[in-house]
């Protein structure tokens, strides 16, 4: 049973509705509200809790917003947003989803199947049922053996699994639980003791992959060393090598003499080699040649004698030449880059550095680079100096000391070896780390495990049953086989029992019936169904006619009819024909039903709810757990309430409530809205109350006007007996005026309330105005609506009682002893 919504924000139309009503929802529940109130968004809310709810994932997304909040109290819990569409409740809803879900669409008319639980007379039914019940009886037997095992299964899985995801990182147990079929035979002790072996392993593999990131590093570290890297058979080939220079003497002369100026000045560097300048000078005077002919230094004109420099220079720079330069200059370069640091010290340092780092990892290598050789340094400038020497001279034939050859080769050898030695000796250390693969033992842990957990399921401490033979595996084995076969059967016999109950169309059936109850025998309606779009046929009682389509055929009346006798027929056919319980646990909610039919059906209407759901008066367990019913209708609630108090056994348990449309809230029904006999009365304890403050201004102010007007219209038309106005039409307020001001010259003038005939006719006049259609703006300027002034209501009101006061002061009076 629902008891209460405790909190429902931003949720459909309500923005925050409270709840201040002095009781819970009881068994029948009554709410009134006016159009807009909120109550369909109460009835949807009520329908995301059923499990009839059609495609509630949409209800609900259309009904919330990401700051939605809902508590909804109900006997057995607290039901919130984050479960509410997990709730499987036995409710019954019928509002204008259920319309369009199950009948009418607004464009397809469809009538949805009954239940497969409907139960009707029809000997092969009763005995597929049967059948069906011995079904079920074995397959929850069956299951029950099945969840046992599984929990058992679960219960050993747990620690295990909490174990392997403290221990092991970055890595899950997914696809490794066994199935409750699985079987594997072992010692548990044994596999226990391989288990912790295995995570001692992890924990060792884990902690060398970092060693190998380490060693991987100081292997990196070997490329800082400096090698000599000098080829002394290329060198000496070009050393001892002469080359002939046919170039004039003056062209030698001006090198020599540059040369020497710049080594005694001691400005090489800032200048550089000045043969290297005189080679590269020469090609750019190829380039100016094809330009300008200028210097491009200077900028001189060289047009006369450019010619005569360019063979000078071509017979002193031959391709030989060039060639030994080019070798020359780059091994300069790499001597000079060598003395511009002292690499023999770095050497040293790194060299040692490293054989210190790689003894922490148990590996042992001598570091054979030795310290800073004064010799070594002495042999690289004795080789710079010959280098430079063959420059100045290349037909020259220069020769090497062969003890500065060897000290130079034999340090070059010793970096060699070293580097040699230390990466061999690291790749074999990590060859051998990864020879251990943490991949590989993470999965015999999880095989390990699946192993402990089968082997410990199937111990004769955990067997479900008493069997000496029969394992849980094999009892879950054969289970499985049995449910697959039951489930099967079951299929079978409900496709039976489907096509028997097909014979019966017990929608049509029962539709009409109801229809009838409404007054409805001019149509009938049948199921097509073959049909899964406009399964509904009408058949017109009196001409024979048949429509598939009921958009154009059938007023709102009468659509609103046969939806709410589709809704009473499910009822009927799935909680009294076709369930033991009935409606034991059931929760019925009916959101106006009554839309668009005239006053007769109305009272049909309220006569069908009172009579179906509490049909059992002497029973109250076959009666609905629970009833809301919900409209806009005041002579509906009235006349429904009047007739539910009369069954004595509900008498004590039917509440009436009412949701207010500003601020939302559902509160205990007003006692101007109990004491309801009909709309005049009603809107005058309206305009009454409202008058002496005891409704609130934003309340009434869009409609109070149109009270006023009906409420004059009703009392004049009574008062003076007038039906019609002088057209034959039905009067109007200002026929109505008209015809007091006539019947006043009859009146003996008074004076009541400070009010004469007279100022009775000016205030009619005058209230006629204010509640005409043009009283909150014109039509003509829609932007502009405008809500008449508080203090001008409160007076309009004022007017209006004093002028019934002053026409029928008894009349008054005794309405105004209704309020209260």
């Amino acid at each position: 049973m629902i008891t209460k919504f405790n909190t429902i924000k931003k949720v459909g139309c309500f923005e925050d509705l409270t709840t201040n009503a002095n009781k819970p929802f009881d068994k029948v529940n009554i709410l009134f509200g006016n159009n807009g109130s909120g109550k369909t968004t109460f009835s949807n809310i009520l329908f995301l809790l059923s499990k009839h709810c059609k495609d509630k994932q949409t209800l609900f997304d259309e009904l919330t917003e990401s700051d939605s909040e809902v508590e909804i109290e109900t006997a057995s819990g607290k039901i919130h947003l984050k479960n509410i569409i997990a709730s499987e409740l036995d409710i019954y809803v019928f509002n204008s989803k259920f319309i369009s879900d199950s009948v009418y669409n607004g464009s397809t008319s469809n009538i949805d199947s009954f239940s497969n639980e409907i139960k009707l007379t029809n000997e092969k039914i009763n005995l597929i049922d049967k059948e069906i019940e011995i079904v079920l009886k074995r397959t929850t037997k069956i299951n029950g053996w099945i969840e046992e095992i599984q929990n058992k299964l679960d219960a050993i899985w747990k620690p295990l699994a909490d174990d392997f995801q403290s221990k092991i990182s970055n890595a899950r147990l997914t696809n490794v639980k066994p199935d409750i079929i699985y079987k594997v035979e072992g010692d548990i002790f044994t596999l226990e003791n391989e288990l912790s072996k295995l995570y001692w392993n992890y924990d060792n593999v884990s902690k060398q992959s970092v060693t190998i990131a380490r060693l991987a590093a100081i292997k990196e570290r070997l490329k800082s060393l400096t090698e000599i890297q000098i080829d002394f058979e290329s060198l000496n080939a070009f050393l001892e090598h002469p080359i002939s220079l046919s170039a004039k003497d003056n062209l030698k002369e001006r090198i020599n003499k540059y040369q020497q100026k710049s080594e005694e000045k001691k400005i090489q560097n800032q200048i550089g080699d000045v043969n290297d300048w005189f080679k590269k000078g020469g090609r750019l005077l190829f380039l100016s040649k094809d330009i300008d002919s200028h210097c491009p230094l200077c900028n001189s004109d060289l047009t006369y004698n450019i010619y005569s420099i360019l063979q000078e220079y071509t017979s002193h720079y031959s391709e030989a030449i060039i060639k030994l330069f080019d070798f020359l200059d780059n091994l300069i370069n790499h001597i000079d880059k060598l003395k511009s640091f002292d690499f023999l010290n770095a050497n040293y340092e790194i060299s040692t550095d490293i054989v210190e780092t790689i003894k922490l990892y148990d590996i042992q290598a001598d570091n054979f680079v030795f310290d800073r050789n004064e010799y070594l340094l002495s042999s690289l400038e004795n080789v710079l100096l010959k280098l430079k020497e063959k420059k100045s001279a290349p037909d020259s034939i220069i020769k090497i000391d062969g003890s500065t050859v060897e000290l130079i080769q034999a340090y070059q050898e010793i970096i060699t070896n070293f580097i040699k030695h230390i990466q061999e000796a690291i790749d074999k250390e990590i060859n051998l780390l990864k020879g251990k693969n943490i991949d590989e033992i993470i999965k015999e842990i999880k095989d390990k495990i699946k192993q402990i957990v089968s082997v410990k399921l199937n111990q004769k401490d955990n067997n479900i049953l008493e069997s000496k033979r029969r394992t849980n595996s094999n009892i879950a084995s054969t289970c499985q086989t049995i449910s697959g076969s039951l489930k099967q059967f079951s299929e079978q016999l409900q496709t039976q029992r489907s096509e028997e109950l097909s014979k019966l169309n017990a929608e049509s059936k029962f539709v009409n019936i109801y229809l009838k109850h409404f007054g409805i025998y001019h149509f009938i309606i049948d199921r097509d169904k073959s049909k899964s779009k406009d399964n509904i046929t009408i058949t017109f009682t009196e001409t024979g006619r048949k429509k598939s389509k009921f958009a154009f055929s059938l007023s709102e009346g009468e659509k609103t009819a046969l939806a709410f006798a589709y809704f009473i027929s499910k009822l009927r056919v799935e909680k009294i024909e076709g369930s033991k319980e009935e409606f034991e646990n059931t929760v019925v909610v009916i959101d106006d039903p009554i839309s668009s039919l005239d006053d007769n059906r109305v009272f049909q209407t309220a006569n069908l709810i009172d009579s179906f759901l509490f049909f059992n008066k002497e029973n109250p367990a076959k009666q609905p757990k629970q009833v809301f019913i919900l409209s806009h209708n005041l002579v509906f609630i009235k006349y429904m309430y009047n007739t539910l108090r009369t069954n004595p056994e509900i008498n004590d348990n039917i509440n009436e409530y009412y949701i207010s449309t500003n601020s939302p809230f559902i509160k205990d029904l007003p006692s101007s809205l109990k004491n309801f006999t009909n709309t005049y009365i009603h809107k005058l304890k309206t305009i009454i109350e409202f008058k002496e403050k005891k409704i609130d201004y934003n309340s009434v102010k869009n409609y109070l006007p149109n009270y006023m007007r009906i409420v004059l219209e009703t009392f004049l038309g009574f008062k003076l007996a007038k039906v019609n106005d002088d057209k034959g039409r039905l009067p109007g307020l200002d026929s109505l005026i008209k015809a007091m001001v006539t019947e006043f010259k009859n009146y003996e003038d008074r004076e009541i309330d400070g009010l004469n005939k007279d100022k009775v006719i000016e205030r009619l006049n005058h209230l006629k105005k204010i509640s005409d259609h043009e009283s909150h703006g014109n039509i003509h300027k829609a932007e502009e609506f405008i809500f008449i002034s508080e203090e001008e209501l409160r007076q309009f009101a004022k007017h209006t009682l004093q002028v019934i006061n002053y026409i029928d002061e008894f009349h008054f009076k005794r309405i105004k002893s209704h309020t209260g």
